[in-house]
């Protein structure tokens, strides 16, 4: 608020001079506050407060009465004088423009991006704070479930869920939807009613393609209907209306038959539904109705098969999946060779790039490594398969054209050929940035991972809106005419990349990261579904064109390039807590305290900001660690070799000069075959636990924190299924303090390595035994 203040007065050129001073003041003295030395002055209790206003030396301010008529302009500039004005709620970075609807429990507003302006709507879930804490926390982990859905999902283009949820001030919860204009089946009747057979089946096909790719990882729709499927204008289907999903891996229960009641009917509902369970076969039976309700006359024959089997009120005989539909569904593809079909490794596609390699795909498309024959040059070809495409290939193209930057892939060309809408650019030998972060290779140093990040973030400041200019007028009040143009104009200059992440970097030998794929990149405050929810800040709207969404995933990257972990619990910036690693420096564990913060007015609002923050740290530019292309397969395969205990084939695969990962490998063997030696103490469920010897230590932490030591620890080890194989340690230092803690987790699939990371102990007597829990 201080420097906003400060803005707000610098405008003036006779105030630029002004002091402002921050001052916290506590209503009440807390029991517990940690304050920085630097701070202590300028953190005062009520009494405190008043000395300090009325006498600054007391704290050693510069200090000095301003002149009446500098006055004057201050109380101008800050509008100091009480206005009456109807008060439009803001909620966390979005301030609302209109109530849209209002019921008893939640209100529905449309709402824009306070600094970049992009349009949303949020949903506000009040919790009432009268009820009991249980069911308050049943109704807000209920409110989040949609949003955990995206982060389930990830990125896909025909998924409509929202991207972010947050808490409210006033405890409510707050569900961020993107503006999409895109009717539903109900509101596209006349649209429908054009189409010919070809598009019917096309649209089923995507949209079984769809709950499919939902099945996968573990989403259950469960009410699907003519409101939660939108058509948008190029006929291709979107799946919303997430509220009532089933998180499989989450362990979210089923609704109960009460609940199904209350939801109305504008979804169509399996017969089992009433019971109150709902798996995937209701999913199935509403794409069996979708069928029927795009061929109200009759469908084709094997389609209208498909629908009576998809139907059946016995959810036991749908036998077939949401991927057979889609195959079923889908028109006749053209043969091999023929215009439209599908490119394959030595084809000339349209008669100029010999095809060499795919070297990967999604749902818009394949990437080739390609010959371009009119130059001689290798470039990486983007094949779109989407007839919507151009409003893709022309965002990348804009967003690349101009720039020249080394941190940012050079365009070349952009078109449409044959049908197919291709962007042709560089192509860069190397490996991602993640193939150079653990647990593929070692942890990077502090210069390593810093270099990275600075140079990242030249490249997006480069990429970027000027926003300290709109984070000027942002905070400014009364704006002019003229200023809120130039705002308007600002915010379409420039891009934002969002979808930052690992993958996206390439590391070049001799030149240092480099910015890939700007498929999703966009100017001006909305841009295209999708990104990374790994990497997304909480309250950033599904399109949400902001810099604050590279920004942030940039300090995601450097937490895990300096720690091999993400910085939020289960890598969920929506519902995780922030985590960062105490092992850090704290001046190291400070910034990336900011950069990752889940609030939006703590996190750096600029690349040129972040670049500061850094600079003040120290970062000596060192050669950067580029690994093979190859390594992250390779570090695969050795892992499937340990967790299948082949650890002749595991050390085969390992190069010579990888020496940790050799002794990590050792040492796993010598473990298990020593495990192997000793009748286990327990077995339940499939886990073992082992006591393999002791050994003794100089110093380790305590549940404390703190260091004790020396001692002894007593090794156990658990072992389960696949690569499961954690150690406990039973310390006992040597003046009698006695802890149990997680030792090795040897790279074992979650939630056990999260042990790794620390534990939580409860300890009760049972039946004359101590029991300790680990949480």
């Amino acid at each position: 608020k201080a420097q906003k203040i400060k803005s707000r007065l610098s405008v003036d050129p006779a105030l630029a001079g002004v002091w402002v001073q921050p001052l916290v003041v506590l209503a009440r003295q807390p029991q517990m506050l940690d304050v920085h030395t630097t701070m202590k002055p300028f953190v005062a209790t009520l009494e405190r407060a008043v000395q300090v206003i009325s006498d600054p030396t007391t704290v050693d301010v510069q200090r000095g009465r301003l002149p009446t008529d500098l006055m004057t302009r201050a109380k101008a500039r800050l509008s100091l004088e009480a206005e009456a004005r109807r008060p439009r709620p803001r909620f966390g970075p979005y301030r609302t423009r209109e109530l849209l609807s209002k019921s008893e429990d939640r209100a529905w507003w449309s709402a824009s991006h306070e600094v970049m302006g992009t349009p949303v709507r949020l949903e506000v879930i009040e919790i009432d704070p009268v009820l009991p804490r249980d069911e308050q926390d049943r109704r807000r982990t209920e409110a989040y479930r949609a949003a955990k859905v995206r982060a389930q999902l990830g990125a896909h283009p025909w998924v409509l869920a929202p991207e972010s949820a947050f808490n409210a001030d006033d405890g409510s919860v707050v569900v961020v939807h993107p503006d999409d204009p895109s009717p539903d089946l109900e509101g596209a009747e006349d649209q429908l009613a054009s189409w010919d057979d070809d598009t019917r089946r096309r649209f089923v096909a995507r949209l079984a393609n769809t709950v499919a790719f939902c099945h996968d990882r573990g989403v259950i729709h469960r009410t699907i209907g003519p409101r939660s499927v939108f058509v948008t204008g190029a006929n291709e289907p979107k799946l919303g209306g997430f509220a009532r999903a089933s998180i499989t891996r989450h362990g979210t229960g089923t609704v109960t038959p009460r609940d199904w009641g209350a939801l109305g009917l504008d979804f169509w509902m399996a017969p089992e539904l009433a019971s109150g369970n709902a798996g995937r076969e209701a999913d199935l039976y509403a794409l069996g109705k979708v069928i029927g309700h795009l061929w109200p006359g009759g469908a084709p024959d094997e389609l209208a098969d498909a629908m009576r089997t998809l139907t059946d009120p016995n959810p036991a005989k749908r036998t077939i999946t949401a991927k057979a539909l889609a195959e079923l569904a889908a028109p006749m593809p053209p043969p091999p060779g023929a215009p439209g079909a599908a490119p394959t490794p030595g084809a000339l596609f349209g008669e100029r790039w010999l095809l060499q390699e795919k070297l990967g795909g999604g749902a818009s498309g394949t990437v080739w490594k390609a010959l371009d024959t009119n130059f001689g040059a290798t470039v990486a070809l983007k094949i779109y398969e989407r007839a919507d495409a151009s409003d893709e290939v022309q965002r990348e193209y804009q967003a690349l054209y101009d720039i020249t930057h080394p941190g940012v892939v050079r365009l070349r060309d952009g078109l449409k050929v044959g049908g197919k809408w291709v962007l042709a650019s560089e192509f860069l030998d190397g490996p991602t940035l993640r193939a150079a972060m653990a647990p593929a290779a070692e942890w990077l140093t502090w210069d390593e991972a810093a270099t990275i990040t600075m140079k990242l973030l030249s490249a997006l400041q480069t990429v970027h809106p000027p926003m300290p200019r709109i984070l000027a007028l942002t905070v400014k009040s009364g704006l002019t005419d003229d200023e809120q143009v130039e705002l308007a104009r600002l915010r379409t200059r420039g891009m934002v990349h969002r979808d930052v992440k690992p993958e996206n970097v390439v590391l070049v030998d001799g030149r240092g990261p480099v910015l890939v794929d700007f498929g999703l990149a966009a100017a001006g405050p909305a841009g295209a579904p999708g990104g990374t929810p790994q990497y997304r800040p909480p309250g950033i709207a599904f399109e949400g064109s902001n810099p604050d969404l590279d920004l942030f995933a940039v300090g995601v990257m450097l937490h895990e390039m300096l720690t091999g972990r993400h910085p939020y619990t289960d890598s969920d910036p929506i519902a995780g807590a922030l985590e960062i690693d105490d092992t850090l420096d704290p001046p190291v564990a400070a910034l990336l305290t900011q950069a990752c913060s889940p609030d939006d007015t703590i996190r750096f609002h600029s690349a040129e900001e972040f670049i500061q923050a850094l600079a003040v740290l120290g970062v000596d530019e060192v050669p950067l660690p580029v690994p093979p292309p190859d390594v992250t397969e390779l570090v695969a395969a050795i892992r499937r070799a340990v967790a299948e205990q082949r650890w002749d084939d595991a050390e085969a695969l390992c190069p010579s000069d990888w020496d940790l990962v050799r002794q990590q490998i050792q040492d796993r063997r010598e473990l298990a075959e020593r495990a192997g030696l000793v009748e286990p103490l327990i077995e339940i469920d499939g886990l073992s636990i082992t006591f393999t010897g002791t050994r003794r230590f100089d110093n380790a932490k305590n549940t404390a924190n703190a260091d004790v030591g020396p001692g002894q620890s007593r090794v156990y080890l658990v072992r389960g299924p696949g690569s499961i194989a954690v150690e406990i340690l039973d310390q006992v230092a040597d003046n009698g303090e006695r802890w149990v803690q997680g030792g090795d987790v040897h790279q074992s699939p979650r939630p056990f390595d999260r042990l790794g990371h620390g534990l939580r102990m409860s300890a009760n007597l049972l039946d004359g035994r101590l029991r300790l829990q680990l949480a």
